[in-house]
């Protein structure tokens, strides 16, 4: 069976017939919803494969050299055309990934705060220790490219205020540790609620502090472990 027309990328036609809808993959393309037609099915899936491979590799190429700009310079040099001149790509391929430079900012930003949710992703929060190893763990991961880091933490922090960026917000977790202990083994203070406010306040001051360039790398490690450690002001 052939393509006689194409039609959309919302909706591939097949003649007269509408396939079902094409699903957009993790590379930001476009797929149709049909696999495996015909005789030759399996080489189109295989195709397909491969083609969805290409472009992964490529989009993650794009995010590579823009982390390769911020490390050599600063955020302000990444703009489309000096990611497509460095990948040698045309301008149009770069925008099929990233239709704006903001897109390319955010993509950098969930893969960091992915990779920091995923450092103690294996930890549970009933266990004793898991406050510590969540404060070492994000800490080790935004110390490890920490010019790249800096930069995205305070794009990030635009975007949200923006309201048009979403990223997961770590104190529903360090909540949940918190119900997991008793109130007198809980830092900070008794109350749940207001132990992971605090805590997560007090990580976010240091974290921006050091984004800014007030702190340093060493200054920065110091002052977010001491998240577990504030009390609340007597009144």
């Amino acid at each position: 069976t052939r393509l006689v027309h194409e039609g959309s990328l919302a909706e591939p036609c097949l003649g007269r017939e509408v396939l079902p809808t094409a699903k957009r993959t993790a590379s930001g393309v476009y797929l149709g919803g049909v696999q495996g037609m015909g005789p030759n099915g399996g080489d189109v899936d295989r195709r397909s494969a491969r083609a969805e491979r290409v472009r992964e590799a490529t989009r993650n190429r794009i995010l590579e050299i823009a982390r390769s700009m911020i490390r050599s310079g600063t955020y302000l040099d990444v703009t489309v055309a000096a990611v497509a001149d460095a990948l040698g790509l045309s301008r149009p391929t770069v925008y099929r990934y990233f239709p704006t430079v903001e897109d390319l900012f955010k993509a950098l930003s969930d893969e960091m705060f992915q990779k920091v949710i995923g450092s103690f992703s294996d930890a549970s929060p009933s266990d004793p220790d898991f406050l510590d190893e969540m404060l070492s763990s994000s800490i080790k991961v935004f110390l490890d490219d920490p010019k790249v880091n800096r930069a995205l933490i305070l794009i990030s922090a635009t975007g949200r205020g923006s309201g048009t960026w979403f990223q997961v917000d770590p104190e529903g977790i360090i909540r949940e540790a918190m119900l997991q202990r008793p109130p007198e083994l809980r830092p900070v203070s008794e109350d749940a609620d207001l132990a992971a406010r605090m805590i997560i306040t007090y990580f976010r001051g240091a974290l921006y502090g050091w984004a800014a360039g007030f702190l340093s790398d060493r200054e920065f490690e110091l002052e977010a472990r001491r998240a577990d450690e504030i009390r609340p002001a007597s009144p």
